[in-house]
């Protein structure tokens, strides 16, 4: 999936470390340097040999375009993803299943996701 430049395009802060538009109400340690995976997995120079991946973003999210970077990372790497976008939806729709339909239909399958990575196979 496309980044879409009509979402707000992240802000630097730290110095060169790229966050999201409305960073100014979350807290960040600067000490960090913007390079360390640390800081931004993003940043990560070699994302080969980590777990397997299950990305689920929302279409009206901020971190959207972020997270999707980081599903293709991984995929480029030849790691396992699965990257679901929740077409309607808005950042913290997961935690409101009581009042949004499709918050239920992705609890669903984050926890098909983990039961399918915990799974042990027998024998």
């Amino acid at each position: 999936m496309p980044l879409d430049p009509q979402l707000p395009q992240p802000v630097e802060i730290c110095g060169g470390l790229e966050a999201p538009p409305y960073s100014q109400h979350v807290s960040v340690d600067c000490r960090l340097a913007p390079e360390q995976p640390e800081a931004s997995v993003l940043r990560a120079l070699d994302l080969r040999g980590v777990a397997p991946a299950f990305v689920l973003t929302a279409e009206y999210d901020v971190l959207r375009n972020e997270g999707e970077a980081y599903a293709r990372r991984l995929l480029g790497a030849g790691v396992p993803v699965t990257l679901t976008r929740y077409e309607g939806q808005i950042h913290g729709f997961l935690r409101m299943p009581a009042v949004i339909e499709r918050a239920r239909e992705a609890i669903d399958q984050v926890a098909e996701s983990v039961r399918a990575a915990l799974l042990v196979p027998v024998g």
